[in-house]
C-alpha cells in the first residue's frame, strides 16, 4: 500500500502542503514545532482511526482557521483510490469522501488505508496502563476486521449507560432489575470481543516472539497472553461452536458482581478492564524488565502489528515513525529498518539527513524543499 499524493491545508499549523511521496522511505525533517508530527497525524486519521494524540476534530483545525482539508490518494494491489476530509467550526461542517462518495462516519474508512504509527510514547507500551495496551490491541484488530470497531463502539456506549444506571441505582431511585437489559447486551458484545482479542493476541505472540528472539540473539523468550477479567480460559476461534454459551457465562459473571457494582457505582468486570500480560522468560516485563527490555518488547509489539496486517490483508501498511529512531540505539534502528523493509515509510526527525533522496524540509507548517 502506497500513498501517491497528499494535500493538506488548515489542519493544525499545516498550510498548502502538496506532497508526492516516494514508494520507499520519506524523511520529513526540520526544527521542533514546524508541523512534522502534524503531517503524520493527518495521514493517520485518514485511515479512519482517531488521532494517535487523542485530539478531537475541533482540535485539528488550525488556529484562526474556519476550515481545513486533507486529500490523500493511495494505491493498493488492486487500484488507486482517493480519500478527502473537510473540517469546519462545527461537527455539521465535517465532510468525508471516498472516491467522491460521501461517508457517514470515519469508521467507514477502517480497512481502506492501513497505517501503523510508532511514537516515542509507544516505547512505554509495556510499562503504561492496561488502557494503553487495550487501545493498541483494539486498533490492530479493527484495521484487520473493520466490524470489530463497530462492536467496540457499541460496547462502550452500553457500558456508559450501565455505569450511569449504577450510579442512579446507588441512590435507591431505580429498580435493580433495570440492569438486565444492559447486562444482556454487554454480555453479547463482550463475549464476541473476548474471542477476537484472544485470537489476535495469539497471532501477535507468534510474530513478536519470533522478532524478539532475533533481536535478543535468542537469549530471551517473549510471551504475550491475554488476561480476561471474565473468562478463565477463552476458547479459540475454531473452538467456539456456540457464541450464546460464552455470552451466558459472561452474563453470569456480571450478575455475580452486581451487588459490588452497585456499591461502587461502576462495572468492575468486562473487556474494558482486561489486559495484555507481557513476560520475558516467565517474568513480567513491566515489573522486572530493564528499560532496554521494555523498549525491545514494545518495539516488537508494534512491528508485530505491521506484520500481522501484512499477513492478514496481503498489503504492507504505511509505516509512520514519529521521531522514534532517535530514541533507539544503532542495533534497534537497524532491526526496525530490516523489519519494515518493503513498506512505504514516513520518518520525522530534527537533523538534516546526509542523503537527500526522499527528504522533505518542513518549516512553519510548509514543505520548504522537496528533494
Amino acid at each position: 500500500m502506497t500513498i501517491t499524493e497528499l494535500r493538506i491545508d488548515g489542519i493544525r499549523n499545516l498550510r498548502d502542503i502538496d506532497m508526492y511521496p516516494m514508494a520507499g522511505t520519506n524523511i520529513i525533517y526540520g526544527d521542533n514545532a514546524q508541523g512534522k508530527t502534524n503531517l503524520l497525524e493527518a495521514i493517520f486519521i485518514m485511515s479512519g482511526q482517531k488521532s494517535f494524540r487523542g485530539a478531537r476534530d475541533k482540535e485539528l483545525l488550525g488556529f484562526g482557521r474556519q476550515s481545513g482539508k486533507i486529500e490523500l490518494r493511495y494505491c493498493d494491489s488492486v487500484r488507486s483510490q482517493t480519500i478527502s476530509l473537510e473540517l469546519g467550526k462545527t461537527p455539521k461542517d465535517k465532510r468525508l469522501f471516498k472516491n467522491g462518495v460521501p461517508l457517514k462516519s470515519a469508521s467507514e474508512l477502517i480497512g481502506s488505508l492501513y497505517t501503523v504509527v510508532f511514537t516515542p510514547e509507544d516505547l512505554q507500551l509495556t510499562r503504561g496502563s492496561p488502557e494503553v495496551r487495550r487501545s493498541f490491541l483494539d486498533r490492530t484488530i479493527s484495521l484487520i476486521h473493520p466490524m470489530y470497531s463497530r462492536i467496540l463502539a457499541k460496547y462502550d456506549k452500553i457500558l456508559e449507560q450501565r455505569n450511569a444506571a449504577l450510579k442512579v441505582m446507588d441512590k435507591k431511585s431505580l429498580n435493580e432489575g433495570q440492569l438486565d437489559i444492559w447486562d444482556e447486551q454487554l454480555s453479547r458484545m463482550g463475549a464476541y470481543m473476548s474471542v477476537f482479542r484472544a485470537v489476535s493476541v495469539s497471532k501477535l505472540q507468534e510474530a513478536a516472539g519470533s522478532m524478539y528472539k532475533r533481536l535478543s540473539g535468542e537469549k530471551e523468550e517473549l510471551k504475550i497472553s491475554y488476561y480476561s477479567t471474565v473468562f478463565d480460559k477463552i476458547p479459540s476461534e475454531l473452538e467456539v461452536k456456540d457464541g450464546k454459551l460464552m455470552a451466558l457465562d459472561y452474563h453470569k459473571r456480571l450478575l455475580s458482581s452486581r451487588k459490588e457494582d452497585l456499591r461502587l457505582g461502576y462495572t468492575q468486570l468486562g473487556v474494558h478492564r482486561d489486559d495484555l500480560i507481557i513476560e520475558l522468560d516467565g517474568l513480567s516485563v513491566k515489573d522486572y524488565g530493564s528499560q532496554g527490555q521494555n523498549r525491545s518488547c514494545a518495539l516488537c509489539l508494534k512491528l508485530a502489528e505491521a506484520e500481522l496486517i501484512k499477513k492478514e490483508k496481503k498489503e504492507f501498511p504505511v509505516i509512520l515513525l514519529d521521531d522514534v529512531m532517535s530514541e533507539l540505539d544503532s542495533d534497534r534502528r537497524f532491526f526496525v529498518k530490516r523489519a519494515i523493509e518493503g513498506a512505504q515509510i514516513f520518518i520525522t526527525c530534527c537533523d538534516e539527513p546526509k542523503a537527500k533522496r526522499g527528504c522533505h524540509l518542513m518549516s512553519g507548517g510548509r514543505l520548504k524543499r522537496d528533494f
